[in-house]
């Protein structure tokens, strides 16, 4: 299965550059007032095709197709372009997110990086590691994380989220790395920031792959509205406010209420 991942998020991805590099795409307003482009169609067909073909059986979710609760113990949530606004911004910052979730868990999970060829996975055995220029890098489990100071909170770069950064003062001292896409796991997970606040409203494929990856290299996402780690197939894939950590161990720092 993981190896599925990674050949139809490269290919993917190859679509996205050459459509990002050419400029040649076309932009829309979908009904939730976000945009989407042609480089989100053309990667979401050629992922949603090629899982389908190789798991006829596996309900596969995407952000660009038809989303509808499913009943299966087991199912694919895919984002075949995170960061659309960043692709019309032209920033760079925008990946390509599929996840394998099985019993709400999300057990697999890659993150591909079209403008630099970085590509974050998740394996069955529970490793997380980064793919560069034919280079695999194991990104090691953080059982015993450094409370540095300042604390690195890494934000959405696309807005201000107020509200997560009012949830902050508990901490003493922080700064802030603003990026876009669901790369703000990577760098959790790479251990180049340590928490990453959430309360704008996000989908379950913006976040499932990017859990799979930082709970393989000793992270985790708790749902702040249950104080549990986030689950998935949740009505209508809607997750509630969040906070990701580097470390399962930093669930100690306290935030005010999101």
């Amino acid at each position: 299965m993981l190896n599925v991942f990674l050949e139809l998020a490269t290919e993917a991805g190859s679509i996205i550059r050459t459509l990002f590099e050419q400029g040649d795409y076309k932009t829309e307003v979908k009904d939730d007032n976000s945009p989407v482009t042609t480089a989100d169609h053309k990667a979401n067909d050629l992922i949603v095709k090629g899982l389908k073909s190789s798991f006829p059986k596996i309900p596969v979710i995407s952000e660009e197709s038809r989303q509808e609760n499913v009943e299966s113990d087991e199912f694919f949530l895919v984002d075949p372009l995170d960061g659309t606004k960043e692709f019309i911004k032209g920033s760079g910052q925008f990946s390509v997110n599929i996840a394998f979730v099985k019993k709400r868990k999300p057990l697999l999970g890659v993150i591909y990086i079209p403008m630099t060829g970085e590509m974050y996975f998740s394996d069955k055995e529970k490793n997380a590691y980064k793919l560069k220029n034919s280079q695999k890098t194991l990104l090691k489990k953080n059982e015993n994380p450094n409370f540095i100071s300042p604390l690195r909170v890494v934000t959405s770069k696309d807005h201000l989220d107020k509200e997560a950064e009012l949830s902050l003062e508990s901490i003493e001292s922080y700064e802030t790395i603003k990026m876009g896409s669901s790369i703000k796991f990577c760098l959790l997970s790479e251990g180049r920031a340590e928490i990453y606040p959430r309360k704008r409203p996000t989908m379950e494929w913006d976040t499932a792959a990017g859990h799979a990856i930082l709970c393989a290299s000793g992270g985790t996402i708790i749902d702040l509205t249950t104080n549990k780690e986030l689950i998935y197939g949740k009505k209508r894939y809607k997750n509630n406010s969040f906070v990701a950590y580097s470390s399962a161990k930093m669930k100690v720092i306290p935030f005010n209420d999101l």
